[in-house]
């Protein structure tokens, strides 16, 4: 708790702030608010990092609720919850900052301070077994993959993929990345969704030109038959199932068959 007077508009806490994040991630943040008396002025909040040099970054700069409830629309004694999503820049050094809060040109109230953790991008094109150029929407390329089967027993029958990205622009979305094995049917037989790196390396960190190696392991059915088999990769968002379209072919890549022997 807080309980600070910023001139009849209290703030009475928030949310804790992660300890760390990584340069270009997002996290929420909910400030607690309470109208000490009223009316109330319109107030504008800033959020803002303050850097080891004492340098400062604003991150959000609004009235309350994303500026759609007034302060001065508030009763006396009220509370209000202010819920927002603060992001740190993909440039900002890596450091402790300070997180801050301020009411119009009120003194400033420190929240607390927290890490930013840097990225270790690879700007290098890959070697690939496989080299390809595919551009998924216009937001990412599929510049090649690596791909083995390993099949020494029943339980151990498996398909090792290596995916090889290039970000083509900033994404502000979160991109489901899915791997089907397909019989000659076109009947996936096994696949593997998540997020790229094993679900640690969201889309919207990635920044322009950077190559991404994104590993997948498809487990085999025992009862697969000999034969070959297509692999499909693709991307989509989760929350409504869109896939990237892939230029002219669908909304999948088709990579090389593979035998299972």
């Amino acid at each position: 708790r807080l309980n600070v007077d910023f001139g009849g508009l209290e703030l009475l806490g928030f949310d804790q702030w992660p300890a760390s994040l990584r340069q270009g991630e997002s996290e929420f943040v909910t400030l607690y608010w309470q109208a000490g008396t009223a009316p109330l002025p319109d107030r504008q909040v800033t959020l803002q990092l303050r850097a080891p040099d004492q340098s400062v970054r604003v991150l959000s700069r609004s009235g309350p609720v994303h500026g759609a409830y007034p302060t001065s629309q508030w009763e006396t004694g009220e509370f209000v919850a202010d819920r927002l999503a603060l992001r740190i820049s993909p440039d900002t050094a890596p450091g402790t900052y300070t997180l801050e809060v301020q009411v119009d040109d009120l003194p400033v109230q420190s929240l607390g301070q927290f890490d930013v953790q840097a990225i270790a991008r690879t700007w290098t094109p890959p070697t690939a077994q496989h080299p390809m150029s595919v551009t998924l929407g216009a937001q990412v390329a599929l510049v090649g993959y690596d791909a083995q089967s390993q099949i020494s027993n029943l339980k151990s029958q498996k398909v090792e993929l290596r995916l090889y990205w290039q970000a083509l622009r900033e994404m502000d979305e979160n991109y489901t990345v899915f791997v089907h094995l397909v019989d000659s049917n076109g009947i996936v037989r096994s696949q593997k969704d998540n997020a790229p790196v094993n679900d640690t390396y969201p889309t919207s960190l990635w920044q322009p030109g950077e190559f991404v190696a994104d590993d997948y392991t498809l487990p085999l059915p025992p009862d697969l038959p000999p034969g070959d088999y297509g692999l499909e990769v693709g991307m989509y968002l989760a929350e409504t199932g869109a896939r990237l379209p892939v230029a002219g072919n669908g909304d999948h890549v088709v990579l090389e068959k593979i035998n299972i022997p």
